[in-house]
């Protein structure tokens, strides 16, 4: 990466001296050079993000590994407690609603 990053500049400063000896335009020389470190930067950042998400992905599946995972029992039951809670707090709520409307109907009698 470093060998890289050195040639381009140096392609960047030698962009003169390449004009006088191959008879390339001058801009040309330049802008292949100053393409190269765009595209030099482009890859750091890539590369950067690159290990950065495989070092959260590292981090996930070491504390995934920390993890106790509930038996197949204890699955079943929390199931049947969450479902159990719904249903009883639906009725405890069409109950409610139902004692509201009752009133509100008396009130507007």
């Amino acid at each position: 990466m470093l060998k890289f990053f050195q040639l381009s500049h140096c392609f960047l400063v030698a962009a003169p001296l390449v004009h006088s000896i191959l008879q390339v335009p001058f801009i040309s020389v330049f802008a292949a050079a100053w393409h190269s470190i765009q595209m030099e930067k482009i890859y750091l950042i890539y590369m950067e993000i690159v290990i950065k998400l495989k070092e959260y992905l590292r981090g996930a599946v070491e504390e995934l590994r920390k993890v106790t995972w509930p038996t197949k029992k204890q699955t079943q039951m929390y199931t049947f407690l969450v479902i159990a809670m719904v249903v009883g707090v639906a009725f405890f709520f069409g109950i409610l609603d139902y004692i509201f409307n009752l009133g509100l109907e008396f009130i507007i009698r």
